[in-house]
Order: structure tokens, then sequence, then C-alpha cells
């Protein structure tokens, strides 16, 4: 059992027979290597001999100690004191916006919300008109000088010997009766996975 690329290439090189066959399985995120398989016929001298099949090499992805921290908060509301601490464990694979900045605006968020109500009513036909709009207000840093971005630019590598791969996290906030939730949602991550 193997758990990197680099593993399986090494072994199935260092290991293969003429009928050596490799046979992966993206769901399962698996790769099996038969180095004692079916010889093909080659040339009509050739019988294609049948080998045993009992001689494999099975590659089974692991993902990355990163690749679970992000992914374990995707798509998730949580409280600002929890985002920030995620942001902070997290540090080191975010790219853009800067890192700091990241961390600034997970321990300084602050949002507010104003209504305004309207109703209208012509008396002359008994029309009713009503207007409700609700305006949200999102500041970070100090001083609120951090804009606060829509989207940030993680790099990482989903398996254990994988390169790393750009993934963009949508920002998401509500407020709820006066509480602020924050959290993101990883754009598309099962591409990532099966590339």
């Amino acid at each position: 059992e193997l758990h990197t690329g680099v593993s399986l290439a090494q072994y199935v090189t260092a290991h293969a027979e003429l009928g050596t066959a490799l046979y992966a399985d993206v769901e399962a995120r698996s790769i099996v290597a038969v180095l004692n398989g079916h010889r093909a016929v080659l040339t009509e001298l050739d019988s294609g001999d049948p080998g045993w099949g009992d001689h494999r090499a099975v590659l089974t992805l692991r993902h990355t100690p990163e690749w679970d921290h992000w992914a374990s908060l995707d798509n998730q509301l949580i409280d600002q004191v929890t985002f920030a601490h995620h942001i902070e464990e997290g540090l080191l694979e975010i790219h853009e916006p800067p890192a700091a900045d990241m961390l600034e605006l997970a321990q300084s968020f602050d949002a507010t919300t104003s209504a305004s109500f309207r109703s209208a009513t012509r008396l002359a036909s008994g029309q009713r008109q009503f207007t409700y709009e609700e305006t949200v207000t999102a500041r970070a840093g100090q001083r609120g000088e951090i804009t606060i971005p829509e989207t940030f630019t993680l790099g990482i590598a989903p398996f254990e010997g994988s390169p790393s791969y750009s993934v963009t996290a949508r920002l998401r906030y509500r407020l709820r009766e006066g509480t602020l939730a924050i959290g993101y949602k990883l754009d598309r991550p099962e591409d990532v996975i099966r590339s």
C-alpha cells in the first residue's frame, strides 16, 4: 500500500513485468497496479500468456492536514473568534490578499445593519405601497481601513505528495439578531481533487 504518486511510480518501475496494467478509480481516489497481469499478444509467436495477477501495488491518496483544515469549515458560518483562530492556523496557505491582512480582518471585522420602512397610501384609489430597505455596512481594521474582499486565494496541496493548487474561497458573513456569523465557501474544490 502506497500513498503518493511518486512512491507508486518508483515501485511499479522497479517491479513491472510484461503485462503490468494500472487501473484508476477516481471516486475512491486510488490506483491499483497489477504487476503480473495478462500479457498482450504482440506478435504471432507470442502466446499472450495469462499472469497470476496477485502482485499488486495499491495507491490510496490521503488528504494533507492543510486540505482537511480548510475543508473542515467550508460553507459554514461561525462566530468571529472561531473564524479568527481558523484563519490564524491556516496563515501559510493564504496567498491573496496578504495573510496578515486576512488575520487583521478576521480579528477586527465589524458589521452593522440599518433598516428603513416607508408606507404610502393613495387616498383616491386605496392603493398601498410598502418599501423596506436594509443596509449592511462592514469594515475591518483598527480604523476601518481594510477593504473586505469578496474572495481570498489559498495555495493548498490536496493530497500528500501532490503539488499545490490555487483555490478561491468566497468570504461570507451574516448579521443575525446582532451577532456576526462569518465563514467562506471554497470555489469548486472537487475540481482540484479531480485534477
